[in-house]
């Protein structure tokens, strides 16, 4: 909440994505590059999504480990 409160000109990139879906839920993993102001960030993440009546949730979201893909 503070760093995107404060934050100007946030640019975020994904990259390298894939996508494993059995049924009614899906993994996304991809690299994120996150940029605002002076910071830049480059992190793996992975969200775990379910269909739902409405459409696909995130259920889950996460940075993952280097070395774990």
């Amino acid at each position: 909440k503070d760093r995107l409160g404060k934050a100007r000109g946030i640019r975020v990139q994904t990259e390298q994505l894939s996508v494993d879906a059995d049924g009614d839920r899906a993994t996304a993993r991809f690299l994120q590059r996150y940029r605002a102001g002076t910071v830049n960030d480059r992190v793996w993440k992975r969200l775990v999504l379910t269909r739902t009546p409405d459409g696909w949730k995130i259920n889950e979201e996460a940075v993952e480990e280097p070395g774990t893909r």
